[in-house]
């Protein structure tokens, strides 16, 4: 499930694919390419999960016990697939990494698909950050999303 140096390939055919690097990356940043990917999976503090092909979630310690995630599917895959494995990765990452207790996720408030995969993983919006993002020439909202340990492990029960 997890992937590390030599899983370039299975990454970029996620982050890359079309129909969802320009829903991860704000406008004026620069796409990743292989050398960047590579960087990241061989960086011990990042988690790059895949629950199933064509599905990533990227987890990154942000401060003290908080780690901030990123989920991507291609089209695909979408669907309750996507939150079945969401909540897979969700847990692995609470029970393999002992200091994290809480995942947050930031997310486009235009993006109401990714919100609402968010929420069936078990996310709950906690706040908005006012204007926090660039799209099609527009500033625009972004949804503060949280996870808590406890909160995860009950619905895993």
């Amino acid at each position: 499930m997890r992937l590390g140096p030599g899983d370039e390939a299975r990454a970029a055919e996620v982050l890359l694919h079309p129909e969802v690097a320009p829903f991860l990356f704000d406008e004026g940043w620069a796409w990743p390419d292989s050398e960047a990917i590579a960087d990241t999976l061989s960086d011990p503090r990042k988690f790059f999960l895949m629950p199933r092909p064509g599905m990533l979630l990227l987890a990154r310690k942000l401060a003290h016990s908080i780690f901030e995630v990123h989920q991507a599917a291609i089209p695909e895959v979408r669907g309750p697939e996507v939150v079945r494995a969401g909540r897979e990765a969700v847990r692995w990452l609470f029970e393999n990494v002992p200091e994290c207790h809480k995942l947050v996720g930031l997310t486009p408030t235009w993006n109401i698909h990714a919100i609402a995969s968010a929420s069936r993983v078990g996310f709950l919006i906690e706040g908005r950050l006012h204007k926090a993002a660039a799209w099609r020439g527009q500033m625009c909202d972004v949804a503060v999303l949280g996870l808590t340990r406890e909160e995860a492990l009950r619905w895993a029960e």
